[in-house]
């Protein structure tokens, strides 16, 4: 659950967006991925989980859902509820928690882009995902990856300290294999990494845009090691898709 911190970090954040983010690169792969894996949405409800500023509820709409969006911030709720009003789109935005989705189910689909390593209690949340799905539901989440100790080192130890950045809220944490677990007693579960992102974290946290060719040699090695699927499953970035059972 998102404490008082994060939903205070979360407003201030999107106060400041003047319009819904446009997808591009990993989101928009990341669309591309649902839509193939959803099928035809026309008519469906679907329940977008942590919906900020609506990228994804917008993009589901589009697709042809009727879509319920939840969020705990209420600035964010607010401007996707009078932006969808105004354009006539099948969305509506909720301020609740992930842990109260029961109450406006139940859904043919659910999905959330990089939302499911903000809530707690995990288990939880994946009874209640559970509960608020018809049967044979499916659901798509893309998210990031606790499953490389290095890479959790680094955020334990280096990430915040000098003069190395730290994005998101106090309280976040990368998804971890236990967690990715404590959805397979509800869903039949599928990992996917669509691509191999590990050293280039290294380009976003400490070169930010500052050196080109070290940057470019950087994505390249990456690159390199997902074409021979080598470690791929400790890449930052991954695909579930669940299915309920």
């Amino acid at each position: 659950m998102t404490t008082a911190n994060s939903q205070e970090f979360w407003n201030g954040v999107f106060a400041k967006a003047a319009e819904i983010p446009a997808p591009e690169g990993h989101i928009a792969e990341a669309l591309a991925r649902l839509q193939v894996y959803f099928g035809d949405l026309q008519g469906k409800r679907v329940l977008d989980v942590g919906c900020g500023l609506g990228t994804l509820s917008l993009a589901l709409a589009k697709m042809g859902a009727d879509v319920t969006a939840i969020d705990t911030s209420e600035v964010a709720v607010s401007k996707l509820n009078q932006f969808a009003t105004e354009q006539g789109l099948s969305i509506k935005a909720h301020v609740a928690n992930a842990l109260q989705i029961e109450a406006l189910g139940p859904f043919d689909a659910a999905a959330g882009f990089m939302i499911l390593h903000h809530i707690e209690p995990f288990p939880q949340f994946a009874a209640s995902l559970a509960r608020s799905l018809k049967p044979g539901a499916k659901a798509f989440f893309y998210e990031n990856n606790a499953a490389s100790k290095i890479l959790i080192w680094c955020r334990n130890h280096i990430v915040g300290k000098l003069w190395v950045p730290k994005h998101g809220d106090a309280d976040e944490f990368p998804l971890q294999p236990k967690e990715i677990d404590a959805l397979r007693p509800y869903f039949v579960v599928r990992q996917e990494f669509p691509a191999m992102f590990f050293f280039q974290l290294v380009t976003i946290y400490i070169l930010r845009d500052h050196i080109r060719f070290l940057m470019n040699l950087i994505r390249d090695f990456d690159n390199f090691l997902y074409r021979r699927g080598w470690f791929v499953r400790y890449s930052y970035l991954q695909h579930l898709l669940l299915q309920k059972l």
